[in-house]
């Protein structure tokens, strides 16, 4: 069978122009998630999530948008303070959180999943601003993975580092839904693995996955190179920006060994830049 080698490579940069992101700085984000409150611990029995406002200035998020993917609810005209952390929830569960801190009921607030979904916030401008893929694996703790205990995010000032980043909660009720985690510190992103997967679709697409969301890759011309074909267009095929397709002008030859390069240029949401080179069979 005749096949395609992809051999990925990592090249310093050239002076590509400005990097403009795609990427909002994620100066709101998503810092604790009730995907199973069932059996109750000391909450109420409700999904919630929690987001956290990490920026020195009050944040308007009248029409940001929370969705999964599948639903997209709306945020009404509220406030969120510098450093503030508010509940959101259904809109007819409101009642039930207020007395543990600002709250805020969207009228098609996303269900939950108890294995993990993505979560998306986008501002009035349709900006993601973060987001996050959680998963059940998290919890680090099988007890607490069974139900009534919050996924909480250690270090806020990491908000796309994911698995290594959120834990199960660690308060007597099972969460902290409106204040400060009780697992919060730091815990800081010290490395991007870069490509974890290269493959050809078919002769003229080459599907590329990196380890985490890359920040401005899409507005720096050139940052990816494939020796022997040019690159028509690239995109992203995942709205955490980890996923990308690669479009060719001229098909790949079966049984012709190409090479990929990403230049050092892309990093991931903390700067960390990809040091490794990687190689791929299709």
């Amino acid at each position: 069978m005749n096949k395609v080698i992809l051999l990925a490579l990592l090249m310093p940069a050239a002076a590509f122009g400005q990097n403009m992101e795609n990427i909002g700085s994620a100066y709101v984000i998503i810092s604790e998630i009730m995907a199973d409150p069932s059996p109750v611990v000391a909450l109420p029995a409700m999904e919630y999530i929690e987001i956290h406002n990490r920026s020195g200035d009050p944040v308007n998020l009248k029409n940001w948008s929370l969705s999964d993917g599948n639903s997209n609810s709306v945020f009404p005209d509220r406030i969120i303070a510098p450093g503030a952390y508010m509940i959101v929830c259904q809109l007819e569960d409101t009642t039930l959180f207020k007395g543990l801190g600002k709250t805020i009921g969207l009228k098609a607030f996303p269900a939950l999943t108890n294995e993990g979904k993505t979560l998306l916030i986008r501002d009035s401008n349709a900006t993601l601003i973060h987001g996050v893929k959680y998963s059940s694996e998290w919890y680090g703790d099988k007890l607490k993975a069974g139900g009534g205990w919050s996924l909480e995010i250690i270090d806020t000032g990491y908000p796309f580092f994911e698995k290594g980043n959120w834990r199960a909660s660690g308060s007597p009720e099972g969460g902290t839904p409106g204040k400060v985690n009780s697992i919060s510190g730091s815990n800081q992103d010290v490395y991007f693995s870069g490509i974890e997967n290269v493959f050809p679709d078919d002769s003229n697409k080459i599907s590329i996955r990196f380890s985490e969301s890359v920040k401005g890759l899409l507005n720096i011309p050139g940052i990816i190179e494939i020796e022997g074909s040019d690159v028509d267009t690239l995109f992203q095929t995942d709205p955490l920006y980890r996923s990308y397709n690669v479009l060719l002008r001229e098909p790949l030859e079966p049984g012709r060994i190409y090479t990929l390069i990403v230049y050092d240029k892309v990093t991931d949401f903390a700067g960390n830049k990809w040091n490794k080179i990687i190689s791929g069979l299709a």
